[in-house]
């Protein structure tokens, strides 16, 4: 964990009640295993055209390894302060997961994601434990910037993110390998100006019960006759093979992203003169990814990196140092770094672009680069997001 983050290790939202009920976000157990493998089963149809595609059948996605290996990663994640992994309580059920992943403190942002048991669909209490998080996530931790990418065909998730108060700001094409295919996601976020007045919590009550005040539920007294089902946990052999996998993974991923690799070289087509040459030893894997000095000679004209790279789906961030290289110099270079991305077998690189940079939207067409929407907040103002879609691998 670093230290602009307050802990996270423990963390417990909550509860408050709606409609009868109490909702708690608290850490995932290992004990969770049998409720979460019976309701993500049950849910399955409702599930699965929205989850990241695998070669795995939708069974052995949740067996006793899978939700081991999920449990030990958001620990993990927790305490370096990379992600904020929550399951969803019910009145002391497990009832789904909800999350801040990609928590970057320097751009002050995150991802939320959400699923929650379809017998709680349309009661408002996904809405809550959203909101929930949200407060922590604008308040505590003080984000700036908070988005959700939801697919264009999730019109009950798309309908939840409207009424948090969350904006539409682009879409995404072919963005998310889900459901066995690539699919095109819209980009929801809201910023500090959409923070309502004493909350989300707060607002979501008023819009579920016409007050702020939480609902009567049930007092804690009550809370001990609800039936919460026996929890179970992987088999103790399976959670000890997966920890030690994880443990070996773990120690050797900061020595393989140490070792050093080839530096390389780019041509820029149309500028025999120029090169791109990688400025250090470092490549995606790392976490300041491939940079790339742009040389004509002994000069340095400017830098291009590749960053943020998706192991999942193969997408990637680029961006250009100065941002404004002068006349066709620029989109030069980004043929050469989208001709990179091509062989890498990326199938899709996204690039930020200042609004009133009528050049870099040339250049960016010219590549084939297509504006998906302006965001909010990012960086030091509002930008542009463009984004190339390359097919992946043949």
């Amino acid at each position: 964990m670093t230290a602009r983050w307050p802990v996270l290790t423990g963390l417990t939202l909550g509860p408050v009640a709606l409609a009868g009920h109490h909702v708690r976000l608290r850490p995932p157990r290992l004990d969770d295993f049998g409720e979460w493998r019976r309701i993500r089963l049950r849910d399955q149809e409702a599930l699965q055209p929205f989850m990241i595609s695998s070669p795995l059948d939708w069974e052995a996605r949740h067996d006793g390894a899978a939700w081991t290996r999920e449990w030990l990663t958001a620990r993990a994640d927790i305490r370096r302060g990379r992600r904020l992994a929550t399951v969803i309580e019910v009145d002391g059920r497990f009832a789904g997961q909800c999350e801040l992943g990609s928590l970057d403190a320097r751009a002050e942002s995150a991802e939320l994601g959400i699923w929650i048991d379809r017998d709680h669909a349309g009661s408002g209490l996904g809405g809550l434990a959203a909101a929930l998080l949200l407060d922590f996530a604008t308040g505590p931790l003080g984000l700036r910037r908070v988005t959700a990418p939801i697919a264009a065909d999730n019109i009950v998730t798309r309908t939840g993110a409207a009424a948090m108060g969350m904006r539409r700001e682009a879409l995404l094409v072919r963005a998310v390998d889900a459901g066995g295919r690539r699919t095109d996601h819209e980009l929801w976020a809201l910023t500090r100006a959409d923070v309502p007045a004493g909350g989300f919590v707060a607002r979501w009550l008023r819009a579920e019960h016409g007050t702020a005040r939480p609902g009567p539920g049930r007092t804690p007294a009550a809370l001990t006759s609800v039936r919460v089902p026996e929890r179970t946990a992987p088999p103790v052999t399976t959670v000890v093979a997966v920890a030690s996998r994880h443990a070996a993974a773990s120690t050797a991923r900061p020595i393989r992203t140490r070792l050093p690799t080839r530096r390389i070289t780019l041509e820029v087509p149309g500028f025999p003169e120029v090169v791109l040459r990688g400025t250090r030893f470092h490549d995606l894997r790392t976490p300041d990814g491939l940079a790339l000095a742009i040389r004509r000679g002994a000069e340095t004209l400017g830098h291009a990196r590749l960053f943020g790279l998706d192991m999942f789906d193969r997408n990637i961030s680029a961006a250009l140092d100065p941002p404004s290289l002068a006349g066709d110099l620029r989109g030069a270079v980004l043929s050469a770094v989208v001709a990179r991305c091509r062989l890498l077998g990326i199938e899709r690189v996204t690039i930020l672009a200042d609004p009133a940079d009528s050049l870099a939207a040339k250049a960016l067409s010219a590549n084939g680069f297509h504006k998906e929407g302006v965001l909010r907040e990012v960086a030091d103002g509002n930008r542009e997001l463009w984004a190339v879609a390359l097919g992946g691998r043949p």
